[in-house]
C-alpha cells in the first residue's frame, strides 16, 4: 500500500476481515460516509457536507458526536434535509444522526430532470410577468417557493450525474449515451441554477416597487413584459431543442438572440 491508495475493508467469513486496494479509476463512492461533527468549527461546513456525500451518491450519511449534538446542529440538519429530495433521518440518538437517501438515482430521466427544472424556473419568472402586468404583489408569493423547489431538483441533478460517472448500470438508465453528455448537462443545468438565483432577484425588487407603489408609465411596463415574454419563449425553445437534440434549432435560436440583443439594450438603456 502508498499513500493515496483506495482501501476497500469488508467483513469476511469466519469473524474475517478481507481488505483489498482498488485503484482509483474503479473507486466508488461507499454506501456509508461518516462525519464527525464534533470536528466541525465552522457554522456553514456541516450543511456542505452533507449536501456533499449526498451528490457523490453515498446512501447513509452517518453524523456522531461524543459531546452530544448542539440544538442549532440539528437545526442545521434539518434545513440541508429540506433541500435534497429523499434524504432522510432513520435513527437519532444523542450521539448518532443515521440520514438515509431513499431517492433512486436512475429515476427520473436526465431529461425529464431538465424539464423539470426549466418548467420551475419558468414558472417563476411567468408570475413575475403576471404581477407587474395586473400589478398584484400576492402574485409573487409563490415565486421565492419555488425557487427552493428547484435548489431540490438542481441538487437531484447533479447527484444523478456524479454517480452516473462512476455507475454504468445508473448512466444506461437515464438514458446517457456518451460521457460527453453528463459534462454537457451539468453546465445546462448550471445555468438553469443562475437562472433560478436571477428570478430571486427579480422579485424582489418587483416587490419593492409595488409595495412603494412605484409604477412605470404604460410604455415602459409593456417594454420590460415584452422582453421578460421573449426571455420565456427563447428558454422554452432552447430546452426543445436540446431534449430532442435539434441542432439546427438550437442554431436558429442563437441566430435570434445576437439580432435582438442591440434592441434589448436600446430598450434597458432608455428604462
Amino acid at each position: 500500500l502508498k499513500k493515496g491508495d483506495y482501501v476497500l475493508a469488508e467483513e469476511g467469513g469466519e469473524n474475517a476481515l478481507r481488505i483489498s486496494k482498488l485503484k482509483e479509476k474503479y473507486y466508488t463512492a461507499p454506501k456509508v460516509c461518516v462525519i464527525n461533527v464534533d470536528s466541525i468549527r465552522s457554522k456553514t461546513l456541516l450543511n456542505r457536507l452533507i449536501i456533499g456525500a449526498y451528490n457523490v451518491g453515498h446512501e447513509l450519511i452517518w453524523l456522531q458526536s461524543r459531546r452530544g449534538f448542539k440544538p442549532e446542529q440539528m437545526v442545521e440538519v434539518n434545513k440541508v434535509l429540506q433541500k435534497l429530495v429523499g434524504l432522510h433521518i432513520v435513527e437519532q440518538t444523542e450521539n448518532i444522526v443515521l440520514l438515509q437517501s431513499l431517492a433512486d438515482p436512475s429515476k427520473p430521466s436526465l431529461d425529464n430532470s431538465i424539464r423539470r427544472l426549466h418548467l420551475l424556473t419558468y414558472s417563476m419568472l411567468d408570475n413575475i410577468l403576471r404581477a407587474l402586468s395586473e400589478w398584484d404583489k400576492s402574485l409573487l408569493d409563490n415565486v421565492m417557493f419555488t425557487g427552493g423547489e428547484c435548489d431540490k431538483i438542481y441538487w437531484l441533478i447533479i447527484r444523478q450525474l456524479l454517480t452516473a460517472v462512476t455507475d454504468k448500470g445508473v448512466s444506461e438508465s437515464l438514458g446517457v449515451k456518451s460521457y460527453l453528455w453528463l459534462v454537457g448537462n451539468r453546465a445546462v443545468v448550471r445555468i438553469l441554477k443562475t437562472l433560478i438565483r436571477h428570478n430571486e432577484s427579480i422579485c424582489k425588487g418587483v416587490m419593492k416597487i409595488i409595495e412603494h407603489g412605484i409604477k412605470p408609465d404604460k410604455e415602459t411596463l409593456s417594454k420590460v413584459i415584452e422582453i421578460g415574454r421573449y426571455v420565456l419563449q427563447t428558454q422554452t425553445e432552447t430546452i426543445d431543442a436540446l431534449l430532442v437534440r435539434d441542432i439546427e434549432k438550437a442554431n436558429s435560436i442563437i441566430d435570434q438572440i445576437i439580432e435582438k440583443a442591440e434592441e434589448i439594450n436600446d430598450i434597458s438603456f432608455k428604462i
